[in-house]
């Protein structure tokens, strides 16, 4: 089931990186563990941003964003001070489990509904009880 949902996060420390797919969960945990080290505490859920027409591509561009408790200062992070979506549809998953079938689901519906949207997955990841949950979200742009 999609909701639609409105997504603003202030105070993110924000990397990009290029791998492939294999490497996503352990780029998630390096990025945050990343902060600690730094001295920053996460203080939400983190989001990484990813484009669904590279997932076929071996080596995928992976946006990270993690909200900290305070302005990053250092020069081996970038902050971003403001993510803002005013629309966007959702679904909630394992992260093990079906995440592939949800996508593809939520954008025949939007296909299907003739609302237009961006070319961009944005991925909150929740962990519950040692397993990851994300939340699939898809930008409208009407």
């Amino acid at each position: 089931m999609m909701d639609v949902v409105s997504l603003e996060m202030n105070n993110l420390v924000y990397t990009e990186v290029k791998t492939v797919p294999d490497n996503f969960l352990t780029l998630v945990s390096q990025s945050e563990e990343l902060l600690f080290e730094d001295g920053y505490y996460k203080n939400g859920p983190t989001l990484i941003e990813v484009k669904p027409t590279e997932f076929e591509q071996e080596e995928q561009t992976y946006k990270f964003y993690i909200p900290v408790n305070e302005p990053v200062e250092n020069g081996s992070s970038q902050l971003i001070e403001e993510l803002k979506f005013e629309q966007m549809v959702r679904q909630r998953v394992p992260f093990d489990d079906g995440i592939d079938v949800a996508l593809e689901s939520m954008k025949s519906a939007l296909q299907e509904n003739e609302v237009k949207y961006e070319d961009k997955l944005i991925m909150v990841m929740t962990p519950v009880y040692g397993e990851y949950w994300v939340d699939l979200m898809i930008p409208v742009t009407e």
